[in-house]
Protein backbone atom coordinates (compact mmCIF):
# COMPACT_ATOMS: atom_id res chain seq x y z
CA UNK A 1 0.00 0.00 0.00
CA UNK A 2 2.85 2.36 0.87
CA UNK A 3 4.55 1.74 -2.47
CA UNK A 4 1.34 2.43 -4.38
CA UNK A 5 0.91 5.76 -2.59
CA UNK A 6 4.46 6.79 -3.39
CA UNK A 7 3.96 5.85 -7.03
CA UNK A 8 0.72 7.86 -7.24
CA UNK A 9 2.28 10.95 -5.67
CA UNK A 10 5.30 10.81 -7.97
CA UNK A 11 3.18 10.36 -11.08
CA UNK A 12 1.01 13.34 -10.12
CA UNK A 13 4.12 15.44 -9.53
CA UNK A 14 5.50 14.45 -12.91
CA UNK A 15 2.25 15.37 -14.63
CA UNK A 16 2.13 18.77 -12.91
CA UNK A 17 5.76 19.58 -13.63
CA UNK A 18 5.47 18.63 -17.29
CA UNK A 19 2.42 20.87 -17.66
CA UNK A 20 4.13 23.78 -15.88
CA UNK A 21 7.19 23.45 -18.07
CA UNK A 22 5.09 23.55 -21.23
CA UNK A 23 2.72 26.43 -20.32
CA UNK A 24 4.80 29.23 -21.88
CA UNK A 25 2.35 31.88 -20.66
CA UNK A 26 2.13 34.47 -17.91
CA UNK A 27 -0.45 37.13 -16.98
CA UNK A 28 -0.19 39.98 -14.48
CA UNK A 29 -1.78 41.12 -12.29
CA UNK A 30 -3.63 38.06 -11.06
CA UNK A 31 -6.35 40.18 -9.41
CA UNK A 32 -8.02 43.50 -10.27
CA UNK A 33 -10.20 45.39 -7.80
CA UNK A 34 -12.14 48.48 -8.88
CA UNK A 35 -13.77 50.00 -5.82
CA UNK A 36 -16.37 52.78 -5.63
CA UNK A 37 -17.10 52.56 -9.35
CA UNK A 38 -19.62 55.15 -10.47
CA UNK A 39 -22.62 54.24 -12.60
CA UNK A 40 -21.85 55.26 -16.18
CA UNK A 41 -18.15 55.58 -15.34
CA UNK A 42 -15.20 54.14 -17.26
CA UNK A 43 -12.18 52.55 -15.62
CA UNK A 44 -8.97 51.18 -17.13
CA UNK A 45 -6.38 48.70 -15.91
CA UNK A 46 -3.22 47.57 -17.69
CA UNK A 47 -2.46 43.86 -18.11
CA UNK A 48 0.89 42.34 -19.09
CA UNK A 49 0.92 39.12 -21.14
CA UNK A 50 4.18 37.16 -21.15
CA UNK A 51 5.36 34.67 -23.77
CA UNK A 52 7.91 32.51 -21.92
CA UNK A 53 8.48 30.24 -24.90
CA UNK A 54 11.53 30.84 -27.14
CA UNK A 55 9.29 30.98 -30.23
CA UNK A 56 6.66 33.50 -31.24
CA UNK A 57 3.11 32.65 -30.15
CA UNK A 58 -0.44 33.71 -30.94
CA UNK A 59 -2.33 34.90 -27.87
CA UNK A 60 -5.97 35.68 -27.17
CA UNK A 61 -7.48 37.88 -24.46
CA UNK A 62 -11.08 37.38 -23.32
CA UNK A 63 -13.39 37.78 -20.34
CA UNK A 64 -16.39 36.05 -18.86
CA UNK A 65 -18.68 36.61 -15.91
CA UNK A 66 -21.09 39.39 -14.94
CA UNK A 67 -18.86 42.15 -16.38
CA UNK A 68 -18.31 40.49 -19.77
CA UNK A 69 -20.44 43.03 -21.65
CA UNK A 70 -18.81 45.92 -19.79
CA UNK A 71 -15.28 45.10 -20.90
CA UNK A 72 -13.22 45.87 -23.98
CA UNK A 73 -9.48 45.52 -24.64
CA UNK A 74 -7.25 47.91 -26.55
CA UNK A 75 -3.62 48.58 -27.37
CA UNK A 76 -2.12 51.17 -24.98
CA UNK A 77 -0.19 52.85 -27.81
CA UNK A 78 -2.72 53.40 -30.59
CA UNK A 79 -5.96 52.58 -28.69
CA UNK A 80 -6.98 50.03 -31.34
CA UNK A 81 -9.18 47.13 -30.26
CA UNK A 82 -7.33 43.95 -29.29
CA UNK A 83 -8.62 40.41 -29.56
CA UNK A 84 -5.56 38.45 -30.60
CA UNK A 85 -1.90 39.36 -30.78
CA UNK A 86 1.40 37.81 -31.73
CA UNK A 87 4.14 38.02 -29.12
CA UNK A 88 7.77 37.30 -29.90
CA UNK A 89 9.55 34.56 -27.94
CA UNK A 90 10.71 35.47 -24.42
CA UNK A 91 8.90 38.78 -24.65
CA UNK A 92 5.73 40.47 -23.43
CA UNK A 93 3.01 42.91 -24.45
CA UNK A 94 0.69 45.14 -22.48
CA UNK A 95 -3.07 45.34 -23.02
CA UNK A 96 -5.51 47.79 -21.46
CA UNK A 97 -8.82 46.47 -20.11
CA UNK A 98 -11.54 49.12 -20.16
CA UNK A 99 -14.57 48.63 -17.92
CA UNK A 100 -17.66 50.71 -18.84
CA UNK A 101 -20.17 50.52 -16.02
CA UNK A 102 -23.79 50.79 -17.27
CA UNK A 103 -25.69 53.85 -16.11
CA UNK A 104 -28.50 51.63 -14.80
CA UNK A 105 -26.27 49.16 -12.91
CA UNK A 106 -27.48 48.44 -9.39
CA UNK A 107 -25.18 49.06 -6.46
CA UNK A 108 -23.17 45.98 -5.54
CA UNK A 109 -20.21 43.81 -6.45
CA UNK A 110 -19.78 42.40 -9.95
CA UNK A 111 -17.20 39.75 -10.77
CA UNK A 112 -15.57 38.35 -13.86
CA UNK A 113 -12.39 36.67 -15.03
CA UNK A 114 -10.01 37.87 -17.72
CA UNK A 115 -8.17 35.09 -19.56
CA UNK A 116 -4.97 35.29 -21.58
CA UNK A 117 -4.73 32.23 -23.81
CA UNK A 118 -1.84 30.75 -25.76
CA UNK A 119 -3.66 29.58 -28.85
CA UNK A 120 -2.91 26.12 -30.21
CA UNK A 121 -1.36 25.14 -33.49
CA UNK A 122 -2.50 22.05 -35.38
CA UNK A 123 -1.06 18.96 -33.66
CA UNK A 124 -2.76 16.01 -35.30
CA UNK A 125 -5.96 14.21 -36.04
CA UNK A 126 -8.46 12.19 -34.10
CA UNK A 127 -11.67 11.00 -35.79
CA UNK A 128 -11.42 13.68 -38.48
CA UNK A 129 -10.78 16.67 -36.20
CA UNK A 130 -7.59 18.48 -35.22
CA UNK A 131 -6.68 17.97 -31.57
CA UNK A 132 -4.74 20.58 -29.64
CA UNK A 133 -4.25 22.04 -26.19
CA UNK A 134 -5.04 25.63 -25.25
CA UNK A 135 -3.33 26.99 -22.16
CA UNK A 136 -4.78 30.01 -20.45
CA UNK A 137 -4.11 32.08 -17.33
CA UNK A 138 -6.78 33.93 -15.33
CA UNK A 139 -6.99 37.36 -13.72
CA UNK A 140 -9.95 37.77 -11.38
CA UNK A 141 -11.83 41.08 -11.52
CA UNK A 142 -14.20 42.55 -8.93
CA UNK A 143 -15.97 45.87 -9.57
CA UNK A 144 -17.88 47.47 -6.70
CA UNK A 145 -20.55 49.85 -8.03
CA UNK A 146 -21.56 52.74 -5.83
CA UNK A 147 -24.31 55.25 -6.43
CA UNK A 148 -22.28 58.00 -4.79
CA UNK A 149 -19.99 60.29 -6.77
CA UNK A 150 -16.72 60.67 -4.90
CA UNK A 151 -14.44 63.59 -5.85
CA UNK A 152 -11.29 63.37 -3.78
CA UNK A 153 -7.54 63.57 -4.31
CA UNK A 154 -4.31 63.34 -2.34
CA UNK A 155 -0.95 64.95 -3.00
CA UNK A 156 1.65 62.23 -2.57
CA UNK A 157 4.77 64.22 -3.50
CA UNK A 158 6.15 67.61 -4.58
CA UNK A 159 9.53 67.73 -6.34
CA UNK A 160 11.48 70.75 -7.60
CA UNK A 161 15.20 70.67 -8.46
CA UNK A 162 17.75 73.38 -9.14
CA UNK A 163 18.55 73.86 -12.83
CA UNK A 164 21.05 75.58 -15.06
CA UNK A 165 20.12 78.81 -16.79
CA UNK A 166 17.94 78.38 -19.91
CA UNK A 167 16.68 74.99 -18.72
CA UNK A 168 13.01 74.90 -17.64
CA UNK A 169 12.39 74.84 -13.91
CA UNK A 170 9.79 72.10 -13.47
CA UNK A 171 7.62 71.47 -10.43
CA UNK A 172 6.22 67.93 -10.28
CA UNK A 173 3.23 67.15 -8.08
CA UNK A 174 2.21 63.53 -7.56
CA UNK A 175 -1.61 63.50 -7.44
CA UNK A 176 -3.56 60.38 -6.51
CA UNK A 177 -7.26 60.20 -7.40
CA UNK A 178 -8.98 58.64 -4.40
CA UNK A 179 -12.47 59.08 -5.86
CA UNK A 180 -14.48 57.36 -8.56
CA UNK A 181 -14.63 60.07 -11.27
CA UNK A 182 -11.99 61.68 -13.46
CA UNK A 183 -10.51 64.79 -11.87
CA UNK A 184 -8.33 67.64 -13.14
CA UNK A 185 -6.15 69.02 -10.35
CA UNK A 186 -4.63 72.48 -10.67
CA UNK A 187 -0.97 73.09 -9.95
CA UNK A 188 0.05 76.70 -9.44
CA UNK A 189 3.72 77.73 -9.16
CA UNK A 190 5.33 81.02 -8.15
CA UNK A 191 9.08 81.71 -8.49
CA UNK A 192 10.20 84.28 -5.93
CA UNK A 193 13.42 86.28 -5.57
CA UNK A 194 13.90 88.21 -2.32
CA UNK A 195 10.19 87.91 -1.61
CA UNK A 196 9.09 89.20 -5.02
CA UNK A 197 7.28 86.97 -7.50
CA UNK A 198 9.29 87.04 -10.74
CA UNK A 199 7.52 84.32 -12.75
CA UNK A 200 4.49 82.03 -12.50
CA UNK A 201 3.11 78.92 -14.17
CA UNK A 202 -0.16 76.97 -14.00
CA UNK A 203 -1.21 73.51 -15.17
CA UNK A 204 -4.94 72.78 -14.93
CA UNK A 205 -5.41 70.45 -17.91
CA UNK A 206 -4.00 67.10 -16.77
CA UNK A 207 -6.82 64.57 -16.16
CA UNK A 208 -6.31 61.90 -13.52
CA UNK A 209 -8.42 58.76 -13.70
CA UNK A 210 -9.98 57.10 -10.64
CA UNK A 211 -7.41 55.31 -8.47
CA UNK A 212 -4.56 56.59 -10.63
CA UNK A 213 -1.35 58.25 -9.43
CA UNK A 214 -0.17 60.80 -11.99
CA UNK A 215 2.46 63.50 -12.02
CA UNK A 216 1.06 66.96 -12.77
CA UNK A 217 3.87 69.29 -13.82
CA UNK A 218 4.20 73.06 -14.25
CA UNK A 219 7.25 74.58 -15.92
CA UNK A 220 8.78 78.03 -15.57
CA UNK A 221 11.22 79.35 -18.15
CA UNK A 222 14.58 80.44 -16.69
CA UNK A 223 15.70 82.33 -19.79
CA UNK A 224 16.97 85.86 -18.94
CA UNK A 225 16.74 85.27 -15.21
CA UNK A 226 19.57 86.24 -12.90
CA UNK A 227 21.69 83.48 -11.42
CA UNK A 228 21.23 82.84 -7.72
CA UNK A 229 18.87 81.44 -5.10
CA UNK A 230 15.10 81.44 -5.40
CA UNK A 231 12.03 80.10 -3.61
CA UNK A 232 9.38 78.13 -5.49
CA UNK A 233 5.90 78.13 -3.95
CA UNK A 234 3.90 75.14 -5.19
CA UNK A 235 0.15 74.88 -4.63
CA UNK A 236 -2.14 72.03 -5.61
CA UNK A 237 -5.92 72.52 -5.87
CA UNK A 238 -8.97 70.41 -6.63
CA UNK A 239 -12.12 72.38 -7.45
CA UNK A 240 -10.60 75.49 -5.81
CA UNK A 241 -9.89 73.56 -2.63
CA UNK A 242 -6.23 73.76 -1.58
CA UNK A 243 -4.83 70.24 -1.24
CA UNK A 244 -1.27 71.14 -0.35
CA UNK A 245 1.19 74.04 -0.40
CA UNK A 246 4.96 73.83 -0.13
CA UNK A 247 7.93 76.20 -0.47
CA UNK A 248 11.08 74.76 -2.04
CA UNK A 249 14.52 76.41 -2.15
CA UNK A 250 16.18 76.19 -5.57
CA UNK A 251 19.03 77.79 -7.49
CA UNK A 252 19.45 79.01 -11.05
CA UNK A 253 23.00 78.01 -11.95
CA UNK A 254 25.41 78.85 -14.76
CA UNK A 255 25.79 76.40 -17.63
CA UNK A 256 28.08 73.47 -16.90
CA UNK A 257 27.59 73.59 -13.12
CA UNK A 258 25.50 70.44 -12.85
CA UNK A 259 26.87 67.16 -14.10
CA UNK A 260 25.01 65.34 -16.85
CA UNK A 261 25.81 61.66 -16.50
CA UNK A 262 24.02 58.38 -17.02
CA UNK A 263 24.69 54.67 -17.23
CA UNK A 264 23.13 51.40 -18.30
CA UNK A 265 21.30 49.89 -15.34
CA UNK A 266 20.58 46.43 -16.75
CA UNK A 267 20.52 44.20 -19.80
CA UNK A 268 18.97 45.03 -23.14
CA UNK A 269 15.79 42.97 -23.45
CA UNK A 270 15.26 42.04 -27.09
CA UNK A 271 13.96 38.89 -28.83
CA UNK A 272 16.47 37.13 -31.08
CA UNK A 273 13.84 36.27 -33.68
CA UNK A 274 10.35 37.34 -34.75
CA UNK A 275 7.96 36.59 -37.59
CA UNK A 276 7.45 39.08 -40.39
CA UNK A 277 4.58 41.40 -39.57
CA UNK A 278 5.31 41.43 -35.84
CA UNK A 279 6.43 44.64 -34.14
CA UNK A 280 9.91 44.14 -32.68
CA UNK A 281 10.16 45.72 -29.22
CA UNK A 282 13.29 46.27 -27.12
CA UNK A 283 13.92 47.95 -23.79
CA UNK A 284 16.79 48.76 -21.47
CA UNK A 285 16.96 50.44 -18.03
CA UNK A 286 18.84 53.75 -17.90
CA UNK A 287 20.01 55.39 -14.66
CA UNK A 288 20.52 59.13 -14.39
CA UNK A 289 23.65 59.40 -12.24
CA UNK A 290 24.06 63.13 -12.80
CA UNK A 291 22.78 66.14 -10.90
CA UNK A 292 20.06 67.34 -13.27
CA UNK A 293 17.04 65.82 -14.96
CA UNK A 294 17.63 64.57 -18.49
CA UNK A 295 15.61 63.38 -21.45
CA UNK A 296 16.87 60.05 -22.74
CA UNK A 297 15.87 57.70 -25.54
CA UNK A 298 16.93 54.42 -27.14
CA UNK A 299 17.85 54.61 -30.82
CA UNK A 300 19.36 52.17 -33.30
CA UNK A 301 20.65 51.60 -36.81
CA UNK A 302 19.56 48.53 -38.78
CA UNK A 303 22.09 46.80 -41.08
CA UNK A 304 21.54 43.96 -43.53
CA UNK A 305 23.93 41.04 -44.02
CA UNK A 306 25.91 43.03 -46.57
CA UNK A 307 26.68 45.61 -43.88
CA UNK A 308 24.47 48.28 -45.43
CA UNK A 309 22.39 50.49 -43.13
CA UNK A 310 18.79 50.11 -44.32
CA UNK A 311 16.75 51.70 -41.54
CA UNK A 312 16.82 53.46 -38.18
CA UNK A 313 14.99 52.95 -34.90
CA UNK A 314 14.02 55.92 -32.78
CA UNK A 315 12.41 55.40 -29.38
CA UNK A 316 10.36 57.90 -27.41
CA UNK A 317 12.15 60.42 -25.19
CA UNK A 318 11.72 59.71 -21.49
CA UNK A 319 12.30 62.26 -18.73
CA UNK A 320 14.61 60.70 -16.14
CA UNK A 321 15.03 62.59 -12.91
CA UNK A 322 18.43 62.91 -11.24
CA UNK A 323 19.24 59.72 -9.34
CA UNK A 324 16.33 57.77 -10.81
CA UNK A 325 16.13 54.86 -13.26
CA UNK A 326 13.68 54.52 -16.14
CA UNK A 327 13.04 51.97 -18.88
CA UNK A 328 13.80 53.18 -22.40
CA UNK A 329 11.88 51.40 -25.16
CA UNK A 330 11.92 51.33 -28.93
CA UNK A 331 9.82 49.57 -31.57
CA UNK A 332 10.53 48.40 -35.11
CA UNK A 333 8.52 46.55 -37.77
CA UNK A 334 10.81 44.97 -40.41
CA UNK A 335 9.66 45.20 -44.01
CA UNK A 336 11.30 41.93 -45.12
CA UNK A 337 12.37 38.66 -43.59
CA UNK A 338 16.07 37.86 -43.22
CA UNK A 339 18.93 38.43 -40.80
CA UNK A 340 19.78 41.88 -39.47
CA UNK A 341 22.34 43.47 -37.19
CA UNK A 342 21.11 46.35 -35.05
CA UNK A 343 23.48 48.80 -33.37
CA UNK A 344 21.79 50.53 -30.43
CA UNK A 345 22.75 53.52 -28.37
CA UNK A 346 21.24 55.54 -25.54
CA UNK A 347 21.05 59.25 -26.33
CA UNK A 348 20.63 61.90 -23.62
CA UNK A 349 21.34 65.65 -23.53
CA UNK A 350 23.88 65.57 -26.36
CA UNK A 351 25.64 62.47 -25.03
CA UNK A 352 25.32 58.85 -26.03
CA UNK A 353 26.15 55.40 -24.69
CA UNK A 354 26.87 52.84 -27.44
CA UNK A 355 25.56 49.31 -26.93
CA UNK A 356 26.69 46.00 -28.37
CA UNK A 357 25.34 45.02 -31.77
CA UNK A 358 22.28 42.73 -31.60
CA UNK A 359 21.33 40.13 -34.21
CA UNK A 360 17.70 39.77 -35.27
CA UNK A 361 16.29 36.94 -37.35
CA UNK A 362 13.03 37.83 -39.11
CA UNK A 363 11.20 34.67 -40.17
CA UNK A 364 8.47 34.48 -42.84
CA UNK A 365 5.02 35.38 -41.55
CA UNK A 366 3.50 32.59 -39.46
CA UNK A 367 0.25 31.01 -40.71
CA UNK A 368 -2.95 31.79 -38.86
CA UNK A 369 -4.34 29.07 -36.60
CA UNK A 370 -7.79 27.57 -37.15
CA UNK A 371 -10.58 28.73 -34.84
CA UNK A 372 -11.30 26.34 -32.01
CA UNK A 373 -14.33 25.25 -30.05
CA UNK A 374 -13.22 25.29 -26.44
CA UNK A 375 -14.34 23.20 -23.48
CA UNK A 376 -12.81 24.74 -20.38
CA UNK A 377 -11.17 22.54 -17.77
CA UNK A 378 -10.95 23.66 -14.15
CA UNK A 379 -7.15 23.56 -14.04
CA UNK A 380 -6.74 26.15 -16.80
CA UNK A 381 -5.45 23.65 -19.39
CA UNK A 382 -8.16 23.25 -21.99
CA UNK A 383 -8.66 20.42 -24.44
CA UNK A 384 -9.97 21.87 -27.69
CA UNK A 385 -11.25 20.49 -30.96
CA UNK A 386 -10.83 22.57 -34.10
CA UNK A 387 -13.09 22.22 -37.15
CA UNK A 388 -12.09 19.42 -39.48
CA UNK A 389 -8.96 20.33 -41.43
CA UNK A 390 -8.89 20.09 -45.21
CA UNK A 391 -5.56 18.25 -45.09
CA UNK A 392 -5.27 16.69 -41.63
CA UNK A 393 -1.80 15.71 -40.49
CA UNK A 394 -0.46 13.15 -38.08
CA UNK A 395 0.12 14.31 -34.52
CA UNK A 396 3.57 15.88 -34.15
CA UNK A 397 4.05 17.67 -30.80
CA UNK A 398 7.11 19.75 -30.09
CA UNK A 399 10.21 17.56 -29.85
CA UNK A 400 11.56 19.43 -26.82
CA UNK A 401 8.27 19.22 -24.90
CA UNK A 402 7.82 15.54 -25.79
CA UNK A 403 11.34 14.61 -24.70
CA UNK A 404 10.89 16.56 -21.49
CA UNK A 405 7.66 14.79 -20.62
CA UNK A 406 8.85 11.31 -21.61
CA UNK A 407 12.14 11.77 -19.78
CA UNK A 408 10.41 13.06 -16.66
CA UNK A 409 7.94 10.18 -16.58
CA UNK A 410 10.75 7.66 -17.12
CA UNK A 411 12.73 9.04 -14.16
CA UNK A 412 9.65 8.98 -11.95
CA UNK A 413 8.87 5.38 -12.89
CA UNK A 414 12.46 4.33 -12.11
CA UNK A 415 12.27 5.98 -8.68
CA UNK A 416 8.91 4.32 -7.99
CA UNK A 417 10.30 0.92 -9.01
CA UNK A 418 13.27 1.30 -6.66
CA UNK A 419 10.93 2.22 -3.80
CA UNK A 420 8.69 -0.80 -4.46
CA UNK A 421 11.63 -3.21 -4.61
CA UNK A 422 13.02 -1.77 -1.39
CA UNK A 423 9.69 -2.36 0.35
CA UNK A 424 9.53 -5.96 -0.88
CA UNK A 425 13.08 -6.67 0.31
CA UNK A 426 12.28 -5.36 3.77
CA UNK A 427 9.17 -7.62 3.97
CA UNK A 428 11.24 -10.75 3.06
CA UNK A 429 13.79 -9.94 5.76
Amino acid sequence: MYGKKVLAVLLIAAYMSSNAAAIGLGLAPSKIDVSNALKGGEYERTLMIYNTNPDEGLFDVSIDGAIQNWTTFHDPADKSDVKQMRIAGNSQKSVVAKFSVPADAANGKYAGTIYASLLPVKKGVLEGATQSVTVRMPSDVVITVSGEQIVKAEVRSINVNSVEIDYPLRSDVGCYNVGNVVITPKVSVELKKDGTVVRTAVNDNTPVKPQELKTVSAEISTTDLNLGNYIVTVKAFLNNELLKQEDVNVSILKRGTLSVEGKIAGALVAPSSINLGVVYSVSIPFQNTGQMDVKAKLSGEVFNQAGEMIDTIDGDSVLVRAGETAALSAYYKPAKDGEYNIKYKIVYEGKDIPLDSVKLLVKPAAPETNPTVTNVANNGITATTAPEAANPVQANPSDDSLLMIVGGVAVVLMIALIVLRSRKSKKKE
